[in-house]
């Protein structure tokens, strides 16, 4: 999306985050637009001696001002940060997008990023001791075992030929 007034528009509420981020540099704060409806009550102006006569409102969709003392001429949010930031056309748009973080023109969303993330080492597998246990020759009344093994021991033990005999079926 490229950089313009209407973008800058839809991102501002009509506009009107322009005019407070404006007023918050000369008020820091201070409850700087008070809305009610689609027009703001009347607040200070700082180009005309702190005074509360800048008038706020929205007409087409566009936040516009005029002062009630005529010391400003009537205009729109962009006149309006002009005279703050002696910007005009591109450069204040410019300058809009990057003091009110409005990111038009950059890629936005988590998947649209091309950063590569720094890959973790693969874990080692953890050895998992295999638990070994007594083995008692007959007669079962031993207190001491023949000898010591685990469960892959008697597993080959059982399918060998060794208790080939104990195992048949009669």
């Amino acid at each position: 999306m490229e950089i313009s007034k209407t973008a800058i528009l839809d991102k501002t509420h009509y506009g009107l985050r322009i005019y407070s981020h404006v007023l918050r540099h000369y008020y820091p704060g201070e409850t700087v637009l008070s809305l009610s409806g689609r027009d703001c009550q009347p607040t200070k102006n700082p180009f005309n001696d702190n005074k509360p006569t800048l008038k706020i409102q929205i007409v087409n969709n566009c936040a516009e001002h005029y002062d009630l003392e005529n010391s400003i001429s009537k205009g729109d949010a962009f006149d309006f940060a002009a005279l703050h930031y002696q910007l005009q056309g591109d450069e204040l748009c410019q300058k809009l997008n990057e003091e009110l973080y409005l990111r038009i023109g950059k890629q936005q969303g988590f998947y649209s990023e091309n950063i590569i993330a720094p890959v973790a080492p693969q874990p080692q597998p953890v050895r998992v001791p295999i638990p070994a246990f007594g083995y008692f020759k007959a007669p079962v009344t031993n207190t001491v075992p023949f000898k010591e093994i685990n469960l892959l021991q008697v597993y080959h033990l059982l399918q060998g030929n060794q208790f080939a005999q104990c195992n048949q079926l009669t």
